[in-house]
C-alpha cells in the first residue's frame, strides 16, 4: 500500500506568462531517514494545481525512488534513472534539492535531483549524489501558475525546511552545482525545527 501524502503549498506559487519564458526554481526538503525507500519517496517538485499531486498528467520532479535510486520525473513517468543506489543511513539527515529551469524553448525544461548529508542541525556536508537531464513538458510550460508539492511515506520519520527559492536568472546546466551550493550556504544558516509526520 502506498502510504503518501501530497503537501501543496499554494502560496509557493511560480508565476509567469508565456511572454516570461525563462524562470528557475528550487524546490528542497531536510528528511530524516527511516530506514527504507518507501514506495515513492521523498518525492518533490513542482505541479500544475495547488489541490493535485504527482499522480496527474501535470508535474515535474524529482525523487528517491523505493531502490533508492535518484528519478528524475515529467507527467507521473520517469525522465532519467540513476544507475547507483543510494546507501543512507536509519536515523540521519538528509537534504533532497530539485532545480529546474523552464527554457525560452517551447515546452522544454532543464532539471536535476541531488542529496546531500546533513546534520541535525541543518549543516550541510557532502554532496552525494546527483542526475540531471533535459525534457519537455507542454502543460507544465504553458501553465502561468504551478505549486511547489512533497509526497512522502514511510522512508521519512521527520520533514524540515521544505522551501521553494525562485527567479528570472536562467543557470546553464553547468552551473546549476554553484546555484545550489549558494542555496545550500544560505539554507545552512536558517535556524531549523524538527518537526514529527
Amino acid at each position: 500500500m502506498d502510504a503518501t501524502i501530497v503537501r501543496d503549498l499554494p502560496a509557493s506559487a511560480i508565476n509567469y506568462t508565456t511572454t516570461d519564458a525563462n524562470r528557475f526554481a528550487s524546490v528542497s526538503v531536510y528528511f530524516q531517514h527511516a530506514g527504507s525507500f518507501g514506495v515513492a519517496g521523498p518525492h518533490i517538485g513542482l505541479v500544475g494545481a495547488n489541490n493535485g499531486g504527482f499522480t496527474g498528467a501535470a508535474d515535474i520532479g524529482g525523487r528517491i525512488t523505493s531502490g533508492g535510486f535518484l528519478q528524475l520525473r515529467s507527467n507521473n513517468a520517469t525522465v532519467l534513472i540513476d544507475g547507483t543506489a543510494l546507501t543512507l543511513t536509519t536515523g540521519n539527515w538528509y537534504f533532497l534539492q530539485y532545480n529546474v529551469e523552464r527554457t525560452a524553448t517551447a515546452d522544454t525544461f532543464t532539471s536535476s535531483i541531488s542529496v546531500y548529508n546533513s546534520s541535525s542541525a541543518g549543516v550541510l556536508g557532502s554532496q552525494i549524489d546527483s542526475i540531471n537531464s533535459n525534457f519537455t513538458n507542454a502543460g507544465m510550460w504553458a501553465d502561468s501558475v504551478v505549486f511547489a508539492a512533497i509526497r512522502e511515506n514511510t522512508s521519512i520519520v521527520n520533514l524540515d525546511n521544505f522551501s521553494l527559492t525562485q527567479g528570472t536568472a536562467i543557470p546553464e546546466p553547468s552551473t546549476f552545482a554553484t546555484l545550489a551550493g549558494s542555496l545550500l550556504f544560505s539554507a545552512a544558516l536558517i535556524l531549523r525545527r524538527k518537526r514529527s509526520l
